[in-house]
């Protein structure tokens, strides 16, 4: 049956409007994934931005009243006037008015409230005690309210599929330079990952809490302030505007701007947490690979057909796009280090800049973080493609053999070097495609060895009960996983 392919014709004019929007878009994160990362588009997109701008603004009317400069009815008043304002009329009135942002943020504001809350709107300050502080406080909330919770689920999720009952025994080889080496359970290079996730999380916390805010006019000097709630009281007034109303960090070194140390930190500690998730997804979609077999992802292998050309191919699509994506993120380095260069107080380059990052660091985040959460879920190992992966060690233990022979010989050093000895006969056994154990067995130290000091958990490891000597990773990934527990 021919499938109808006409589907523009049976959406909404808004939605072909839109889509027609998207396709006209440069950036992939305005089309592309505008969807996924839409939760976090309030917080840094330009409306959002706009937005903060205002309750900035608000805040520091807030702060007038407490200081006497204002009243209740300035405040209630430019409360309101958030919930009325229009982004996309500030940003007329930016283009075709005021030539400005804070100004075109001013004008709509005013349109909502008095003459007398109007006239007391940015008292003293410069437009970048606003923007700086709107968008450290937009990062802030955005990494709290949005990027932080999926981050944990990604950590929990991973934490819940290595304490799944199919992973109990799930043992894969060891795989470092891509060579073969002794095993591991897999639930604990999942453990691994999760904690990873975790660690990330709490480094952007840290790096979260150091977001500062300013009040100190055009050089930093707090000059204007000072105009307006006193000498004495100028830095009391900017502390208590930050700190308490907007709860951020307060800059107490800011020229015009606020210096961005603290801002590159919690940029690239979210570069760093895309960064686990890309370190996951190329281990994953190496372990997908047809040479390798271990991982699959359970709908698209009952899908199949993840190739054009070849329908019975079921690719690794999830865990490639989050592995390209940091590649991307990572771009943005360079310009958010760009922002801590400035000439003198303050010059242009850095309101280019910080138009792109870290909010696009922070979306190709938020969207591994969405993809990764998906890819887990469907996750499923292999068992039995893992266990035939295993089969070379079990023949050929030499990192096992040479890890118990080094144990006895600390005690025991006239049995000879234990390195040099595994390396020799894993040579002979390589050579005569012989099991390692066969040709150690020939040396009459080790027999001397395997007969009166091996006990025989050691010798079943060296006999090929290889899944013996990984068993040490387990209480390794329950603690793991209690660390993850303790996320919140």
């Amino acid at each position: 049956m021919k499938k109808d392919v006409d589907l523009f014709s049976k959406i909404s004019p808004e939605e072909q409007r839109e889509l027609e929007w998207g396709l006209l878009c440069v950036d992939p994160l305005d089309d592309k994934y505008r969807k996924s990362i839409a939760p976090l588009m309030s917080y840094i997109s330009k409306a959002g931005e706009w937005k903060y701008c205002a309750q900035v603004q608000a805040a520091i009317m807030l702060g007038l009243e407490k200081f006497k400069k204002a009243t209740e009815k300035n405040v209630e008043e430019i409360d309101a006037a958030i919930e009325q304002i229009v982004p996309a009329n500030i940003t007329l009135l930016e283009n075709d008015v005021t030539k400005h942002d804070q100004l075109a943020v001013i004008a709509e504001l005013s349109r909502y409230v008095s003459k007398d809350t109007a006239r007391r709107i940015h008292p003293g300050t410069t437009s970048y005690d606003i923007l700086d502080t709107a968008r450290n406080l937009a990062f802030k909330e955005a990494w709290f309210d949005v990027m932080r919770p999926e981050a944990v689920d990604n950590a929990r999720a991973l934490a819940k599929v290595a304490r799944s009952e199919h992973l109990l025994d799930a043992v894969q080889v060891g795989r470092t330079h891509n060579q073969h080496t002794s095993p591991l359970y897999f639930k604990y290079m999942l453990s691994c990952y999760a904690v990873n996730i975790a660690n990330a999380i709490e480094r952007i916390d840290l790096a979260t809490e150091d977001l500062e805010g300013k009040l100190a006019g055009i050089t930093g000097s707090g000059a204007s302030i000072a105009e307006f709630v006193g000498q004495n009281k100028q830095m009391d007034f900017e502390q208590h505007v930050i700190e308490d109303i907007l709860e951020l960090k307060l800059c107490t070194n800011p020229t015009q701007i606020i210096p961005k140390a603290n801002l590159i930190l919690f940029g690239v500690n979210i570069l760093l947490l895309n960064g686990e998730l890309a370190n996951m997804a190329n281990t994953m979609r190496l372990l997908y690979s047809a040479e390798i077999g271990e991982v699959v992802s359970l709908p698209e292998k009952e899908r199949l057909g993840g190739s054009s050309a070849d329908a019975g191919k079921n690719n690794p699509i999830n865990w490639e796009n989050i592995a390209g994506q940091y590649e991307v993120a990572k771009g943005g380095l360079s310009t958010l280090f760009a922002l801590q260069v400035s000439d003198h107080q303050r010059d242009l380059r850095g309101s280019v800049q910080a138009r792109y990052e870290p909010q696009r660091m922070m979306a190709m985040t938020y969207e591994a973080l969405k993809r990764t959460r998906k890819a887990v879920k469907n996750l499923y190992v292999v068992k039995d493609k893992m266990k035939e992966n295993l089969e070379t060690i079990r023949k050929k233990p030499t990192e096992a053999m040479t890890g118990i022979f080094k144990a006895l010989l600390f005690e025991h050093p006239e049995y000879g070097d234990a390195h040099e000895s595994v390396k020799q006969w894993a040579k002979i056994a390589q050579k005569e495609k012989m099991p390692l154990l066969d040709i150690a067995l020939q040396d009459s130290s080790f027999k001397t060895y395997w007969n009166e000091k091996l006990d025989d958990r050691q010798r079943e490891i060296l006999s090929g009960k290889i899944e013996e000597y990984a068993r040490s990773s387990i209480p390794r990934a329950h603690r793991n996983l209690k660390i993850v527990d303790k996320l919140d």
